[in-house]
């Protein structure tokens, strides 16, 4: 059984680009490496910006060392942590007319033993998704585990003011990280699994949509209602 706990950020740490190798607060047991066990109750937390992880009978392992992690979610299995990280924006201009911020979000993840630390979502990818114009830089917004398996579904927004999403759905493999696009820019929406991960439904400001994990059968449209804000 698995969980995740976020815990109260302190003051953001000066990003770094590449993650170092992680450290311990004790040795690290033999169950953060057992994912199979799936009975041991396992939770997932940020501490001073890095991801950690504590199973039951055992003290508290770091995963990472970065500084810079801002949210994480960890399988259901508890094998895999995947984590956003607030990087430096590339793009940020402070003289720059209009609005962009100085900092983007990739998505990470890192085994439950501390090891597989990689990029799922980088800037590399991010740069080459459809954008309003060059100077608009899109940042990791969303993303959740499908039930059963270590691939995640993830949105994008633009680095604005205000929250600008970028309306797409991605599925990204937390083994090999493979990137399939889903729904691109336009087309998706908030989406949430179902139990079993066979099936993702979507919201837009209109309406709900429903669709398979692999992309088929697409029934748009079940329910439609006047404009309404659907990000928080």
């Amino acid at each position: 059984m698995a969980a995740t706990l976020a815990a109260e950020q302190p003051e953001a740490a000066t990003p770094s680009p590449e993650p170092d190798s992680p450290t311990e607060e004790a040795a690290a047991p033999s169950a953060y490496g057992q994912c199979a066990n799936s009975n041991a109750k396992t939770v997932a937390y940020i501490k001073e910006a890095n991801v950690w992880l504590w199973v039951q009978g055992s003290q508290s392992l770091a995963l990472t060392d970065s500084g810079d992690v801002v949210d994480l979610k960890i399988s259901a299995d508890g094998c895999r942590v995947a984590y956003s990280r607030q990087l430096p924006n590339p793009n940020y201009d402070p003289n720059a007319e209009g609005f962009s911020g100085d900092s983007y979000t990739e998505l990470w993840v890192v085994s439950s033993d501390g090891s597989g630390n990689q990029a799922l979502v980088s800037w590399d990818f991010l740069s080459g998704l459809p954008a309003a114009d060059a100077e608009t830089t899109l940042s990791v917004h969303r993303y959740q585990w499908q039930p059963g398996s270590h691939t995640l579904a993830v949105g994008t927004r633009a680095v604005t003011f205000g929250l600008a999403l970028n309306d797409d759905i991605h599925l990204v493999d937390a083994n090999g990280a493979a990137i399939n696009t889903l729904l691109p820019a336009g087309q998706g929406g908030q989406f949430y699994f179902s139990p079993d991960g066979s099936r993702i439904a979507f919201s837009t400001p209109e309406s709900i949509n429903v669709l398979n994990s692999d992309g088929s059968d697409q029934q748009l449209e079940l329910v439609t209602f006047p404009m309404v804000i659907i990000y928080w």
